[in-house]
């Protein structure tokens, strides 16, 4: 049985009871004049990024091939006032496509390498899991199936955990608008 935790605009986040520490991110993408599957890949990180920078200081991907990238993603230092350090995500993800039609990206923390804002106002937030599994269902319709453990949620209060999941949908929510009034784009690349 699931926890609804945020469910609006189509956008569901929920706990499996199971998983305590894993939130479950459920939502479509469409746009009936994109090809979606030209732009669910490594640059759609940089997107995310974009849209929200109000979250996000900084991004910084070194790309491998076309299906692997390194990423270093800065966040704003939202909590600097209760005494938090600002946090930074650095991950490798892998793009794969079955014959199912499903993309499947997933995540490995680079705890142990450098990067260069390691420094004494900054902390490490490792990804303890996270895996986003894209349902092609039409060229125009993606369901994006996202799960994400980023630090042990027993650490923090109720209360820190509900500003965490808001932020997680208003990231998502804005994403999912902003393809879905997209009305042009040049060789589907945005």
């Amino acid at each position: 049985m699931s926890k609804i935790l945020i469910e609006k605009n189509g956008i569901v986040i929920f706990k499996e009871n199971d998983e305590k520490d894993i939130v479950n991110i459920k939502f479509d993408i469409e746009n009936t004049k994109l090809d979606l599957t030209k732009i669910v890949n490594i640059d759609f990180f940089k997107l995310i990024y974009e849209l929200n920078q109000d979250i996000f200081e900084s991004i910084n991907i070194k790309k491998i091939n076309e299906n692997e990238a390194n990423i270093r993603l800065l966040c704003k230092n939202l909590f600097m006032d209760i005494g938090l350090p600002q946090y930074y995500y650095y991950f490798n993800v892998k793009k794969q496509m079955d014959s199912n039609d499903r993309i499947y990206f997933t995540f490995t923390s680079l705890e142990n390498e450098k990067t260069e804002i390691n420094n004494n106002n900054t902390a490490f937030m490792p990804l303890n899991k996270c895996e986003i599994v894209c349902y092609i269902k039409s060229t125009s319709c993606i369901q994006m199936n996202i799960e994400i453990s980023a630090t042990p949620l027993e650490m923090f209060s109720a209360y820190f955990e509900k500003m965490v999941n808001t932020l997680l949908f208003k990231l998502f929510n804005r994403v999912k608008h902003f393809i879905y009034n997209i009305n042009y784009v040049n060789n589907n690349k945005i």
